[in-house]
């Protein structure tokens, strides 16, 4: 299972995973969540020089941005297998953070690795911190953990 947000580090996860695919091909789940910890519960408040310029977003208008900039990840992610395309699922994950999927769907599915980049899209502290998905797929998944940098 490969979790990707888009960030360069979740597309060499990709990328590394397409490596090891081709020596042992294994079926290849690729998520994409789009809720996040750092954005939830967090009102959209907009501050525009004129609101004739820029119209406003109202919350679904942003979802629905969100859904289709998470559609385009996944297809990136999607075609760097190229011909082996039959063994790799997409997943979007509209209403789940990506730790929590991550937890779930590892016990649930019975995933033997998972494969996330160092740091991502949505990693604010990049140059100190490891990613917050990262970090918590180390402390509990219930499978191996490759992180890629």
């Amino acid at each position: 299972m490969i979790g990707v947000d888009g960030s360069e580090d979740s597309m060499r996860a990709v990328i590394k995973i397409r490596e090891i695919e081709e020596k042992w091909p294994r079926k290849v789940v690729i998520f994409h969540a789009i809720k996040h910890k750092f954005f939830e519960n967090v009102p959209v408040l907009s501050i525009m020089p004129t609101a004739s310029h820029y119209p406003a977003m109202s919350s679904s208008d942003i979802e629905r941005t969100k859904i289709e900039e998470g559609k385009t990840i996944l297809n990136n992610a999607r075609e760097i297998f190229g011909s082996s395309m039959a063994k790799v699922e997409t997943r979007l994950i509209k209403d789940e953070n990506p730790a929590e999927y991550l937890k779930k769907v590892v016990e649930e599915e019975g995933f033997d690795l998972v494969v996330l980049g160092y740091k991502g899209e949505h990693s604010k502290l990049k140059e100190f911190l490891m990613g917050s998905v990262a970090e918590k797929a180390l402390e509990h998944a219930s499978c191996d953990v490759l992180i890629v940098r």
